[in-house]
């Protein structure tokens, strides 16, 4: 199940705007019901599966392009590494990139 998750929301698809993002796309149609929660640790609470997950990622997660240039091979060289955001941090802001993603799912579905 995880990998369909993390595949769902970093497919790397191609984007009418800009061919070279792996910005995800937002898939068009029904989503499952959302299980909101005010904190990252009532999410642990509420959420039971990685459909919970995924609904609260399709309704408030935003892509961050310019973390996404940061992050990218070529300034990594220049910059060293730049960490991946918490997952309670990435469940407060809301946005970055898709190991932020990656790493806020596995660690929420433990």
């Amino acid at each position: 199940m995880l990998p369909i998750l993390f595949l769902i929301g970093c497919t790397g698809a191609l984007l009418a705007g800009d061919r070279f993002s792996d910005e995800p796309e937002k898939p068009p149609g029904a989503h499952p019901p959302l299980k909101d929660a005010e904190s990252y640790p009532q999410a642990l609470k509420v959420w039971k599966s990685a459909e919970d997950i995924n609904a609260w990622i399709g309704a408030y997660f935003s892509y961050d392009r310019a973390r996404a240039v940061r992050l990218s091979e070529t300034q990594r060289t220049k910059d060293g590494q730049i960490p991946v955001h918490l997952p309670r941090d990435f469940f407060e802001g809301r946005i970055g990139v898709c190991v932020d993603l990656a790493r806020f799912a596995v660690e929420a579905l433990r």
